[in-house]
């Protein structure tokens, strides 16, 4: 497997840095989280027609452009890098990947054009509890109504469901877990918009009663499909994650250099070296962790569960320790809501619960080499 870029993939790496360096810097999440919309709807657009972005990881024949899985995941480094606010992650990873595990090419062909141009958002609504990430069940109901399925239940931490057009909702029939597309604005959905730890990705409890939907897998194959969506969307938040620890890295090393006490810059002294050497260390082990993971969607596909495992369990401490260690370098300063470091342990402390914890992923590792050995853990 060839870790290089290729001249193409730096150009798109160059090309996206450039992008959000010019217009959706770290340092505006502040203004841009404060504002009702919740992030930059123009830049949306030039993320999705322009540049063309949304589509990158879909293939051509449901609107995308058919790139492998590791140019997203170098677009989603960036957007870690200044903690892009807004949906991209919600509707063009997450949603993405789930109808792609879909096995209705009519019906999931319908939302994924909608995604790739960006003419829809769209979300998963799958988990019940804050603790449970079971893709094997699901409390909520749909039933059959003539030709149509209604849809009753509740989600928790729906990630963006306030900006949403669509919600890919998990729901037990008599087949089986299935996933149905619902229209945000359908008779019975109700979204209540969760106080955010992380304003750059608000999440949401939602509520259907008897709402509409269409089934978008064959009736009862929704949790093999979830399952192995995860798995992939795993892997790009692990990119995301090492983008934002390199950021974190980033802010507190250019302090470090500026920040002088005793006539010194703080960056000279060996507690200030030790610390930023260990953040350095742990980063370059998340990004190849995470990079891995990515190449293995396109290249070893039946390893994408534990690469994806391995990549978000390093990802999620390597952040954790540098959006900490940012605070840490800075001082009294860094404790403050007015400087922009809070905002990177918000994401790693949000982002480590969004697909599972670190530890949870590192028992589903352990769980999986003793069923490799053949045994199982009591």
């Amino acid at each position: 497997m060839n870790f290089s870029l290729t001249d193409e993939q730096e150009q798109l790496q160059d090309v996206v840095r450039g992008m959000l360096a010019d217009r959706a810097p770290l340092t505006s999440v502040r203004k841009v989280t404060a504002d009702e919309a919740g992030f930059d709807r123009s830049l949306w657009s030039t993320m999705a027609t322009d540049v063309g972005l949304h589509g990158l990881a879909i293939p051509e024949m449901y609107g995308g452009s058919g790139y492998s899985f590791v140019e997203l995941a170098i677009v989603l480094k960036e957007m870690g890098r200044v903690l892009l606010p807004g949906p991209f992650f919600s509707s063009a990873v997450l949603a993405a990947q789930v109808l792609l595990a879909c096995d209705d090419e009519a019906a999931k062909r319908d939302v994924l054009t909608t995604i790739a141009s960006g003419e829809q958002i769209a979300t998963v609504a799958y988990l019940e509890s804050e603790s449970e990430w079971s893709t094997s069940a699901a409390a909520a109901t749909a039933r059959l109504d003539g030709d149509d399925h209604r849809i009753t239940g509740s989600k928790q931490v729906v990630t963006d469901a306030h900006h949403a057009d669509v919600l890919l909702v998990t729901a037990t029939t008599d087949d089986g877990v299935t996933i149905f597309a619902v229209d945000a604005q359908a008779d019975g959905v109700s979204v209540r918009l969760d106080e955010p730890m992380d304003p750059t990705r608000p999440v949401s409890a939602v509520e259907f009663a008897d709402s509409p939907g269409r089934p978008m897998c064959s009736l009862g194959s929704g949790g093999d499909a979830l399952a192995a969506a995860l798995h992939v969307v795993a892997a790009g938040l692990a990119c995301e994650q090492a983008g934002a620890a390199q950021a974190a890295l980033e802010m507190a090393t250019e302090y470090a250099k500026n920040r002088k006490q005793f006539d010194r810059a703080i960056g000279s002294f060996q507690a200030i070296k030790h610390m930023l050497a260990d953040v350095l260390l742990d980063n370059e082990s998340a990004d190849a962790a995470a990079f891995y993971a990515a190449a293995a969607v396109g290249d070893l596909p039946d390893e994408v569960a534990v690469t994806s495992s391995l990549a978000l369990a390093f990802a999620s401490d390597a952040l954790l320790s540098a959006a900490e260690t940012n605070v840490q370098v800075h001082g009294g300063i860094g404790f403050t809501w007015e400087h922009d470091a809070h905002y990177l342990i918000r994401r790693a402390l949000t982002s480590r619960q969004l697909l599972g914890s670190a530890q949870q992923h590192r028992e589903s590792l352990a769980q999986h080499l003793l069923d490799r050995d053949g045994t199982r853990a009591s």
